[in-house]
């Protein structure tokens, strides 16, 4: 059995429970959401379904915007653009739009937040980078940051090395060994 996941769908708000699907159909013939295999959940409560929207992040990518709404969704966390219930994966910006802004009920604010702040499985935490100076004028890696830049020499060989000399200098960072 397959049941719909989506708190906002029709047959939630016509019937009090949730829409049961045989296992051969995907998605919710009330709202199109992807169906869920198992037992279903009991319905969400009217106050949560009614609870007001609010903004809880913009994405300026539709990939981002996807993993997202995933992550929440996976915590039961319904996400809205406008007034609309989102599935991944969100349908590409509209010209003249710059980001997707994400929303969340009211209630599920502060667990969208603090699903937001923990770090992934696997993922490090990256190293404080210092703040910028504009006074220190000394050469940056683009890559990395770095200010230890070397100068390092190379031989030319062939062609090149006739007619622009049999050696050539170039700078490398000592902190990513990228070329510069």
């Amino acid at each position: 059995m397959k049941f719909c996941p989506n708190d906002d769908c029709s047959f939630v708000e016509a019937h009090g429970e949730r829409a049961t699907f045989a296992d051969h159909v995907d998605r919710c013939l009330d709202c199109e959401a992807p169906l869920q295999a198992g037992d279903p959940p009991p319905p969400p409560d009217q106050a949560r379904r009614e609870a007001t929207l609010v903004p809880f992040v913009e994405c300026e990518d539709a990939m981002s915007a996807n993993g997202l709404i995933a992550m929440l969704q996976a915590e039961n966390i319904p996400v809205f653009l406008g007034e609309k219930y989102l599935e991944p994966p969100v349908p590409p910006l509209p010209h003249g739009v710059k980001s997707y802004r994400l929303q969340v009920r009211e209630p599920d604010l502060a667990a969208a937040r603090e699903l937001l702040e923990q770090p992934e499985e696997g993922e490090e935490e990256l190293a404080e980078v210092p703040d910028f100076d504009p006074e220190d004028e000394r050469e940056r890696c683009p890559q990395c940051g770095g200010t230890t830049i070397d100068i390092r020499t190379r031989v030319r060989r062939g062609l090149s090395a006739l007619f622009m000399g049999k050696t050539e200098e170039y700078k490398v960072c000592t902190a990513c060994n990228e070329e510069l």
